[in-house]
């Protein structure tokens, strides 16, 4: 008995022991997640092994998601989930973290984030596929209000993505009443649609040069 005891207090011990390590590294490293300069999503580690506090001294950055090692962990396992950073979730954050932006950039700057998360999702393989990379886009879009300076030209973008977006269907009708298999015909048919758009944010670039 009294070896299954002593067995018991130490496996215990060893359980306490790793936990409290466990705390520790997960309390001085951070993981940041920020935008690139082209818009996409870079994630980096940090370590303060000196901080006198763990978790006290976090590494923040304007506009970066930071976490500790413990969040990330419990994330991964699905408790004290938090969400996926994204292109569009860290310009928001931007956004609302900064104190000397104007109303006309920090609309382009929500504005952009969400076009470039368009153009960089996975390649539509299928109608479904482009119907939903469309769905999001217009959604993501219809969700911020643009100043009057860019007004007209934000209806123009959310014009063309609903063209693009109603234009699927008819691919889908001729791909299919075509009876043939041809995927070349839809990606060309994809290449038009995202050409319409291109206008669009052509129009919406030149406004912010001005």
């Amino acid at each position: 008995m009294e070896k299954l005891l002593g067995g018991a207090g130490a496996i215990a011990a060893t359980v306490f022991v790793g936990l409290q390590f466990f705390l520790f590294v997960g309390g001085v490293s951070y993981r940041k997640d920020c935008l690139g300069s082209a818009g996409q999503v870079k994630s980096s580690w940090t370590f303060t092994w000196f901080a006198p506090i763990p978790y006290l001294f976090r590494p923040s950055e304007a506009g970066c998601q930071v976490h500790t090692g413990t969040r990330v962990a419990l994330n991964a396992v699905g408790v004290a989930a938090f969400a996926k950073p994204t292109t569009t979730n860290l310009a928001d954050k931007a956004v609302q973290g900064a104190h000397n932006m104007s109303d006309d950039e920090a609309y382009f700057a929500r504005m952009k984030a969400r076009v470039v998360e368009f153009e960089n999702a996975p390649q539509a393989k299928t109608v479904d596929d482009g119907r939903r990379a469309f769905d999001k886009a217009i959604g993501s879009l219809s969700a911020i209000t643009p100043t009057s300076k860019y007004a007209a030209a934000h209806a123009a973008l959310l014009a063309a993505l609903h063209e693009a977006r109603a234009g699927l269907d008819e691919i889908e009708r001729a791909h299919y009443s075509a009876g043939t298999a041809d995927d070349r015909r839809v990606a060309a048919q994809f290449r038009a649609a995202f050409g319409k758009i291109g206008g669009a944010i052509t129009q919406l670039n030149q406004l912010h040069g001005r």
